[in-house]
């Protein structure tokens, strides 16, 4: 059986786990850990690291997973 650990040990290659965010209304979701890079001129202006569910990106002062499960 699955037990949760804590967001730090979550995997950071794209796959989907089960999150645990306990200040959003429903603390359970589904989510993936993404990492975008944004080029002009072929040169890297912004490299942004996060977490999604649905539409939801996590920056600044959004709600954050506190642990994690696999799925």
């Amino acid at each position: 059986m699955a037990t949760w650990r804590t967001i730090d040990s979550a995997p950071k290659d794209e796959t989907t786990v089960l999150l645990w965010i306990p200040d959003m209304s429903q603390p359970l979701q589904v989510g993936t850990w993404i990492s975008t890079e944004d080029y002009r001129n072929g040169k890297l202006v912004r490299k942004s690291e996060r977490w999604a569910i649905g539409i939801w990106n996590w920056t600044g002062d959004a709600p954050a997973p506190t642990h994690w499960m696999p799925l």
